[in-house]
């Protein structure tokens, strides 16, 4: 045929050629593609020494100048060897789209996804549970509310399955939607959200193997209930749980295993504020219900709360006791003073939402926090008190409590004397006879060094009492927890 189409359309063009050679040889040569032996080389070579002469007689270019390659790219034409592949594949997916389709009607004959396939009913049925954490998402110390991203993997053994795989071309196991066969439905019993079984609103799907194992993989973003404590704020730590059961079926019916591995971290991304110490995962019985338990404890990342909070609030604190370095006679100590608490309270404003606002118990960088405010406002007043003293009626007596003040600090006042017509310089001590008199300016300056000593040395103990707070705290949580432990229940 192709040599009936030479003699008769040499002077033709391309695309009449073309046409001519799909009408009238192609068909052939795509069947010998598809049903000719592999091994017969032979039979090979004809049908593509067929298809050489065709695209030279369609570009007309019969010298051996130009690689037929080529010229089946410039005509785009299929190879030979293209078709004989896809033939190949449609064949094996029929092929093996049978044997599924028999295999799907054999096993699900007598299947009912209503009951729950337990073999023998005098024991529980073994789930198996194993929990991706994927991600720690928040974490709301105000609500007690800890988002988590997790994947949860469920396997069991359903009798009704079983199937020799050389009968239906060695398959080994087959995937389907979960609708189909029946599931364990896992809920998540401290959510903070609606108790729905985990991944219902998802097409999901099942694993079933020749043996009878069934296993299906979900997930999703969780909220649960978090207890809190903010106590050592921003050097804190948090413990939560996530406890599943599978509702309405008592540990009777179905019995939860933790698998070797519980908590699998394969896929988990760290979260910039909150490290994760510790996990462990185990199964318990809880009010006739059995348990998956998964428990992980995280770290805050305190360095942010360190620089935008606590640094502040100790310079403000160290800022305080300054105020009564200044001479009353200047009169920048109220000015400065009420400054000093203006710009805490405004600061205070600023970062009320980094600080969390918890009262059980409450967090010991806030009570720094308002003893630095409160100092700041008695420093207000006392500093007005004082410059009202400073301004008295020199005449006005003192009474025993200001007299102290102005006399009896640690450092004793002494008179200088001068003996005549000598150049020595004598220093005496004062005592009843030589006593000067006191005035409401030596009482200023007495309350002014013990208002300075009193303020640095409470500061001084009000942090070593939060330092020691925080490393007993430390030490004694490093000997409790090992850097990601794993419990197996």
């Amino acid at each position: 045929m192709l040599g009936f189409l030479k003699r008769n359309q040499r002077t033709s063009n391309s695309e009449t050629k073309t046409n001519a050679y799909v009408a009238m040889v192609r068909s052939n040569l795509d069947y010998c593609a598809t049903v000719w032996n592999p091994y017969q080389k032979e039979q090979v070579k004809k049908v593509e020494m067929v298809q050489r002469h065709a695209a030279r007689y369609a570009t007309n270019r019969y010298r051996n100048t130009s690689s037929v390659g080529s010229m089946l790219e410039e005509i785009d034409w299929e190879s030979l060897e293209n078709r004989r592949v896809k033939s190949q594949l449609t064949l094996l997916y029929k092929v093996t789209y049978n044997d599924i389709d028999t295999l799907y009607t054999d096993i699900f004959a007598s299947h009912q996804k209503s009951f729950i396939p337990n073999s023998d009913f005098s024991t529980a049925l073994n789930v198996t549970v194993k929990l991706y954490l994927m991600a720690i998402v928040r974490f709301d110390e105000v609500d007690e509310n800890v988002d988590v991203s997790i994947g949860i993997e469920v396997r069991w053994d359903d009798a009704g399955f079983n199937w020799n795989p050389s009968s239906y071309g060695n398959a080994e196991y087959i995937i389907m939607s979960h609708t189909d066969v029946w599931t364990p439905k896992l809920v998540l019993v401290n959510s903070v959200e609606t108790y729905e079984p985990i991944g219902k609103n998802y097409d999901l799907f099942v694993t079933i193997y020749y043996n009878g194992s069934v296993s299906i993989a979900n997930g999703d973003v969780m909220s649960a209930k978090c207890t809190s404590n903010v106590y050592k704020f921003p050097f804190d730590s948090q413990t939560c749980d996530l406890n599943f059961v599978v509702w309405g079926i008592s540990a009777n019916d179905i019995n939860l295993k933790a698998d070797s591995n519980p908590v699998d971290l394969s896929f988990y991304t760290p979260n910039s504020d909150w490290s994760l110490e510790s996990y462990t995962g185990e199964t318990i019985v809880n009010n006739g219900y059995s348990n998956f338990k998964m428990t992980f404890t995280v770290k805050r990342a305190p360095l942010y709360y360190n620089i935008v909070v606590a640094c502040p609030t100790i310079l403000f604190s160290l800022l305080n006791p300054l105020v009564f370095l200044l001479p009353i006679e200047s009169g920048d100590r109220i000015g400065l003073s009420t400054t000093i608490l203006l710009s805490y309270a405004i600061f205070l404003t600023m970062v009320r939402m980094a600080v969390p606002g918890s009262s059980n118990p409450m967090s010991l960088l806030l009570v720094m926090m308002i003893v630095t405010i409160t100092f700041s406002g008695i420093t207000v007043a006392v500093t007005i008190y004082k410059s009202s003293l400073y301004h008295r009626d020199p005449q006005s007596k003192l009474n025993n409590v200001f007299k102290f003040f102005g006399s009896k600090v640690p450092w004793r006042q002494r008179l200088v004397a001068i003996r005549p017509g000598s150049k020595d310089i004598e220093t005496v001590s004062v005592n009843s006879s030589t006593e000067i008199p006191i005035t409401w300016k030596d009482v200023c300056n007495g309350l002014d060094k013990y208002m300075m000593v009193l303020s640095y040395f409470s500061f001084l103990l009000l942090m070593w009492h939060i330092s020691l707070l925080l490393l007993y705290d430390y030490f004694t949580k490093k000997k409790r927890i090992s850097l990601f432990s794993n419990t197996t229940g």
